[in-house]
């Protein structure tokens, strides 16, 4: 007569039965709050991304805090040293990726054409930008678009030629 083997077993400091072979808890005698049920689970998930965000924020924080951006902007300096990169890209002439970078700034400061569209009757006058500045920088940011555009088509072309 064969015998089926017997499960492979440990017992927890907790009282649950741990199945070896099956790699999970397939008893917990004492229950009650020692179980670890799919709401604390939740729980502790949603901590874990939160301390994760609080730590991606503090290393951040500290990277520019040389700048002195601590100072003025507190716990989102970070955010003000990325403002300040994008800025400077955006502004750089010859950079390829300047127009994603006035994109963005546009977008992250509510000034974008989309977020312009859904509110007309709003005149917008925020981070010292004033409506006619801000209608120069779209008309440049459009032509530096359009030669962007010129220059890849273009690239893409004289490589086909060769």
């Amino acid at each position: 007569m064969d015998e089926a083997p017997k499960p492979r077993t440990k017992v927890l400091k907790n009282g649950a039965v741990y199945d070896l072979d099956r790699k999970r808890i397939v008893a917990n005698p004492g229950g009650g709050t020692a179980a670890f049920g799919t709401q604390q689970a939740a729980m502790a998930r949603e901590r874990k991304a939160e301390l994760k965000r609080e730590t991606i924020a503090a290393a951040a924080n500290e990277a520019v805090e040389r700048r002195g951006y601590g100072k003025r902007y507190g716990s989102l300096a970070f955010v003000a040293e990325i403002a300040s990169v994008m800025q400077r890209k955006a502004t750089t002439q010859d950079d390829p990726k300047a127009v994603d970078a006035a994109r963005f700034l546009l977008q992250e400061t509510g000034l974008s054409d989309k977020q312009a569209q859904a509110e007309p009757q709003v005149q917008r006058v925020e981070y010292g930008i004033d409506a006619p500045t801000l209608a120069l920088l779209r008309q440049a940011l459009a032509v530096k678009a359009r030669d962007n555009r010129h220059y890849q088509q273009h690239e893409v072309e004289g490589e086909v030629a060769e």
